[in-house]
């Protein structure tokens, strides 16, 4: 159950129908076997070969889509910052987007501009102002080795599409459990 903005504030959304659910992990299971089919008829079982193809294709592909989204979709929705279910606003005086409490805005001292589009095209602004960012690439290169690895198992693939249906369902209740906050969906403007 997912929640949406509505004339009262947050409301309840219904859940996706399931025919969604199952076409989507169809999607999945497609794309994964035609990655273990690569792996081990195209790249005669070259772990390095599969891993430069798999990073360069599903990287190209990412910021090809995620580009797209980013330059036609609606400022309203690629520009929109919250923490903890408040929309964040944009100052002239602030670098970074600032909560409406902030004594910034209350204080009268912000002058609101429109918040700059996030999408590929502004990741070298976040990387230069957020270096620890960089981490990420870290674990992406720790995921995509044990996926070339997976791959070359018979029964890699049964795994990784398994493990991908678990973390559909286990990631909410987990990070709830732990305090994580961002673990509720961001409700996107009406």
């Amino acid at each position: 159950v997912g929640w949406q903005v509505g004339a009262s504030g947050f409301q309840k959304m219904s859940t996706p129908p399931f025919w969604l659910l199952v076409f989507i992990q169809l999607l999945s299971v497609i794309g994964d076997t035609f990655a273990q089919r690569v792996s081990r008829v195209h790249h005669k079982q070259c772990k390095a070969h599969m891993l430069l193809s798999l990073t360069l294709c599903s990287s190209s592909m990412v910021f090809v889509i995620l580009t797209g989204v980013q330059l036609l979709a609606p400022h309203e929705i690629t520009s929109v910052v919250y923490l903890d279910r408040v929309k964040k606003l944009c100052c002239d005086e602030s670098d970074d987007p600032v909560l409406p409490t902030d004594p910034l805005v209350t204080s009268g001292g912000c002058t609101r501009r429109p918040c700059p589009s996030q999408g590929p095209l502004s990741v070298p602004w976040f990387l230069a102002r957020h270096p620890p960012l960089l981490l990420n690439g870290v674990l992406n290169i720790a995921y995509y080795v044990s996926e070339v690895c997976l791959y070359e198992e018979p029964l890699g693939l049964v795994l990784i599409v398994m493990a991908a249906l678990a973390s559909t369902f286990l990631l909410q209740p987990i990070g709830s459990a732990l305090g994580v906050p961002g673990t509720h969906p961001i409700p996107l403007p009406l």
